[in-house]
């Protein structure tokens, strides 16, 4: 959500353990994409309490890497390597949020290509 605070935001990566989150209109997925947040953007930024993710984001119309819907996986990572971001959107014709591709799990998959993943592509453990 735009309006959310730094101090917010900051609060959600510890509780998430991500450093980089997409903006939406309303905060879901699904909805309207209007940027990204980093750790970049929010770094050296001392008013935490009062500056919004809106102040400091960078904006949809300057990201230099986003997908469209439909793009196959190898076609999305290779051009997430490409960008040399954290994060790429993957956006529908509307301009709705559909997914993100992380750099970190990229690398994952890299470092691990054996892992054992059900169908969504999530790590099956033992039990």
């Amino acid at each position: 959500v735009p309006t959310l605070t730094l101090q917010e935001l900051d609060a959600l990566s510890a509780k998430c353990g991500f450093s980089g989150f997409p903006v939406t209109a309303d905060g879901k997925m699904g909805s309207k994409l209007l940027g990204l947040v980093t750790r970049r953007d929010t770094d050296f930024v001392r008013e935490r309490a009062t500056t919004t993710v809106e102040l400091v984001m960078t904006a949809t119309a300057k990201l230099n890497a986003i997908a469209d819907e439909g793009v196959e996986l190898p076609a999305a990572n290779e051009k997430l390597i490409e960008s040399k971001n954290s994060k790429l959107p993957i956006v529908a014709v509307d301009g709705s949020l559909v997914a993100l591709v992380a750099r970190k799990d990229l690398q994952k998959q890299t470092d691990f290509p054996l892992a054992t993943k059900d169908k969504n592509k999530s790590l099956m453990m033992a039990g």
